[in-house]
């Protein structure tokens, strides 16, 4: 139920009343969504090497999200140390009075 539209889009299949009627041998089916799915997966996610045409036909279908990623790099800076020395108040005689 879920593929039907898209197989009858593709002239794969047709419906004769309840029932639906392939129009195509299974081995002559190519499945481009697939592909591009495979090709998601195989790439980590990444969607350097596809359309935007196909994004939007998968993002549209809800097969994927868009997910924003945040990556941060910590580094040591000028006033590093292993070990942190607190360092002493400096206090005036008139602050205590």
């Amino acid at each position: 139920k879920i593929g039907t539209g898209n197989c009858m889009k593709n002239k794969w299949v047709k419906k004769d009343g309840n029932k639906l009627v392939p129009l195509v041998q299974i081995s002559d089916v190519e499945d481009t969504v697939q592909k591009v799915l495979k090709a998601l997966s195989s790439a980590g996610g990444a969607a350097d090497g596809i359309d935007d045409k196909e994004i939007n036909v998968i993002k549209r279908r809800k097969l994927v999200n868009l997910v924003k990623r945040n990556s941060f790099s910590v580094t040591r800076g000028p006033s590093y140390a292993p070990v942190r020395v607190k360092k002493s108040a400096d206090l005036t005689k008139e602050m205590l009075d």
